[in-house]
């Protein structure tokens, strides 16, 4: 027994000092790409502004706490796509849409929030998205304004990186060998192109859920942030259908 603690312990050792340096090797090479990491963040603060101008002071704390966790959800993807850690950073991403819907949810549901906090009641990702298809703030937008088209087809793909249920989302190679850290072009823009469609489909959703505080000359600095991650197609279809305006950079 002492020999196998023994070994155990050395073995501890090299994994723990070999990770270590794939893992500062992976972060501090050179030829990543840290212009698409840039946009990455540049998009993720949305989620920060619509705590900071909409939702703080605004909304129970226990429901804002979920939009919290959201934001904490991007970016730890971002970090770990980063590292390379792409199937982990496509787990979390999906955490984030599931966060962000909640905080939405129990915004309007209180006593649904009171049943959850004793671990009573729980809200599963499809029926989420029914209630938000349904929800009368949204009724008669086209799913593509409203975001949920967006949001239902990456929740799908995403969860597919959670099962690991497609090859091309593993990270173990056809030999069983075990990668942690993987600089790989193709696989960083396959989960920014993840990423994106996620945060534009959540802002999509609460521009429209938040309309009537957004139009006119509203909340300007918050509009400026939506406006950064949307397209111009979607600023256009907003501006028309909501008539609110999001300035495009």
């Amino acid at each position: 027994m002492n020999t196998l603690r023994g070994e155990l312990e050395a073995s501890f050792r090299r994994f723990h000092d070999a990770w270590i340096a794939e893992m500062t090797a992976a972060i501090t090479d050179e030829a990543r790409d840290l212009h698409t990491y840039s946009d990455s963040y540049k998009d993720l603060a949305s989620l920060h502004a619509w705590s900071c101008y909409m939702f703080e002071g605004r909304m129970a704390e226990s429901a804002h706490a979920f939009h919290v966790e959201a934001k904490n959800d991007a970016l730890t993807s971002h970090v770990l796509a980063v590292m390379g850690v792409w199937r982990a950073s496509l787990q979390t991403l999906r955490a984030c849409i599931e966060n962000a819907l909640c905080a939405q949810f129990f915004k309007d549901h209180p006593v649904e929030n009171e049943l959850r906090d004793a671990g009573q009641y729980r809200k599963g990702f499809s029926d989420l998205l029914a209630y938000f298809r349904s929800h009368p703030g949204l009724a008669g937008l086209d799913e593509r304004v409203s975001g949920l088209d967006l949001l239902g087809g990456e929740y799908a793909k995403l969860s597919m990186a959670v099962h690991g249920s497609s090859d091309s989302y593993r990270m173990t190679t056809e030999t069983g060998a075990v990668q942690m850290f993987v600089q790989d072009d193709i696989r960083m823009r396959q989960w920014r192109s993840r990423e994106r469609n996620v945060l534009i489909g959540l802002n999509c959703l609460l521009t429209c859920l938040y309309r009537s505080q957004l139009s006119g000359s509203q909340k300007p600095a918050l509009r400026e942030s939506i406006g950064a991650v949307l397209p111009a197609g979607k600023r256009d279809a907003i501006k028309d259908q909501l008539g609110v305006f999001l300035p495009g950079i």
